[in-house]
Order: structure tokens, then sequence, then C-alpha cells
């Protein structure tokens, strides 16, 4: 049970990766806040690295990316990564009772599922 805030990016783990293999196994954030004024993710804030995420889970926390920038344009938050730009995999990745918020020039955003805030070219996301 923790409050992250950030200037740019946020995460319960890792805030932001450009690394060429990120791997995170058996972590779990549970009951936290997690706020940034840019991207934001319960596990991951931004990653362009291959990632491999396993046997991990996000669970009764609060996510949002706050800033509402110009048009065309998004702060974008995810229960387990706001944004994807590498190739990624999950297994046996878990997501429960989270509230994920993402705002942008015209209100709301909705994610690009329970999981991932966003995919950007040349990212990619397998699900096992």
């Amino acid at each position: 049970n923790s409050t992250l805030t950030g200037d740019e990016r946020a995460a319960a783990l890792i805030s932001y990766s450009t690394g060429s293999e990120l791997i995170v196994k058996n972590c779990s954030t549970t009951g936290c806040g997690i706020k940034a004024v840019g991207g934001a993710g319960g596990l991951i804030g931004y990653t362009a690295a291959t990632t491999t995420i396993s046997n991990s889970k996000v669970e009764n926390t609060e996510v949002e990316a706050t800033e509402i920038r110009g048009e065309g344009k998004a702060a974008v938050a995810g229960a387990v990564i706001g944004t994807v730009q590498g190739a990624t995999t999950f297994t046996n990745v878990t997501v429960s009772n989270n509230a994920v918020k993402n705002h942008n020039a015209q209100g709301d955003l909705s994610t690009y599922n329970d999981k991932v805030g966003r995919i950007v070219s040349p990212g990619t996301l397998t699900e096992n």
C-alpha cells in the first residue's frame, strides 16, 4: 500500500525502460495509488525494451495519467503497463479490482485492454 507520483512517468516497479531486454517475474502491486503527469503503470510506466512479464499481478490499485495534452496526444495509464513500444509478452499476468484513468484534450480515454494503456509502433503484445 503505497502512493507514487511522477512528473512524467510513474510505476510501482519501473517508470521507464529502453534497454534491450526487461524481464519481470513474480512481482505484484497491491493497494497502491500511482499517478503521473505523463504515463503510468501498475508495474511499468513505459517500455521500449523487449519485455517479458510472468507470474505477476496488479490488484486493488488506482493508476492515473493526469495531464491533458494537446490535440491527438494523450497521457496514458494501464493497470500493468502504461505504454508498450517493444515486443512484450505476458505469461500468467492477472489484474483485479483496479481503477485506470486516462485523460486527453477531448476528455477521458479508454485503454487498449484491461492490462495495457496503449501500444505504439513498433510495439506488440502477446498474452500466454
